[in-house]
Formats: structure tokens, C-alpha cells, sequence
């Protein structure tokens, strides 16, 4: 997933036992921002300040501070861990890219005649789904179109197995 510039990615709050201006607080992201991270010093509301892309770096660990107003100026720490959730933005694609199988007319129903592998950056393993299109088409040992006056009913005998 990209996350644009100033996306909302979570807000920290703290709370100070002083009363009055002394307990009034400030946020800062104190390290481990990638210049990518800013915080709103008054809410806590933290920031994208640059694309984030999973597959650049999929998490980001930021250490913030609250700083409050007394004297002197007191800090509590908390570790944010920032995960980029990662989007569909790469196609799937066969390997190879060019494929091509042949089939006996005797061919038994259910037998395998030919696997076909795709990967996607994206998917899980074993989550892509696979499906024929029609109109299904063929052509002969020479490449050429095969003409006929009935569709093809291939799906009735092709299994697909992944």
C-alpha cells in the first residue's frame, strides 16, 4: 500500500498528574522518524510526511516523547510501531509468460495435461485463483486456428489444479 503525505497514521495521548500549565504536553517524535513521520506537537496526531510503500519497508519503529510543561520538564517515552499494510498494485503473471500444451483426443477425464504456475507479488502463497475464459480456442500442430461449427467444451474436461 502507498500512504500519501499527511495521511492520518495514529494519534498517542499521555496524561500528566500536574495541574494547570505544567501539565500541559508536547509530542515530539524523538528517533527513528525516516524523515517520513511527523507529529502534531499539540494532538499527537502522527503523520506521513512522505510516501510509505510495503515493498520498500513493510514497518517503521518510532519512539515519541511527551514532554511536559514544568520545570524542570519532565518526558515519558512510547515505542510506535508503524505497519504498512501492503496493496494489490502488482498483476499476476504466468510463468512462463508463453505457454502451450497438447492433448490427446483420448485424452481420460481428470487427467492432467498441463500445470500452469503464476506468481503475484501480492498474493499469499497458494492464494491465486485460476479460471478459463471463453470463447476457448485451439490451434493445430502448425499454429493455425482450428475452425469448427461448435464451441469448445473444454472446461468439462480440464481441471485446473494449484
Amino acid at each position: 500500500m502507498v500512504a500519501f503525505s499527511g495521511s492520518n497514521v495514529t494519534q498517542v495521548s499521555a496524561k500528566d498528574a500536574d495541574f494547570g500549565e505544567n501539565a500541559r504536553l508536547t509530542y515530539k517524535i524523538e528517533r527513528a522518524s525516516y524523515n517520513k513521520f511527523q507529529i502534531n506537537s499539540d494532538t499527537g496526531v502522527i503523520l506521513v510526511t512522505q510516501p510509505l510503500d510495503f515493498d520498500k519497508q513493510n514497518t517503521y519503529s518510532l519512539q515519541v516523547i511527551a514532554v511536559d510543561n514544568g520545570w524542570p520538564a519532565l518526558t515519558g517515552s512510547a515505542a510506535v510501531l508503524v505497519t504498512v499494510v501492503d496493496k494489490n498494485n502488482h498483476p499476476p503473471r504466468f510463468v512462463p509468460i508463453s505457454q502451450h500444451a497438447q492433448a490427446t483426443e483420448t485424452a481420460k477425464l481428470n487427467s492432467v495435461i498441463h500445470t500452469l504456475t503464476a506468481v503475484d507479488r501480492d498474493a499469499l502463497p497458494g492464494s491465486l485463483r485460476y479460471s478459463l475464459v471463453e470463447p476457448i480456442t485451439a490451434v493445430d500442430r502448425d499454429g493455425r486456428d482450428v475452425k469448427t461449427n461448435t464451441m469448445f467444451k473444454v472446461i468439462e474436461i480440464i481441471r485446473l489444479k494449484v
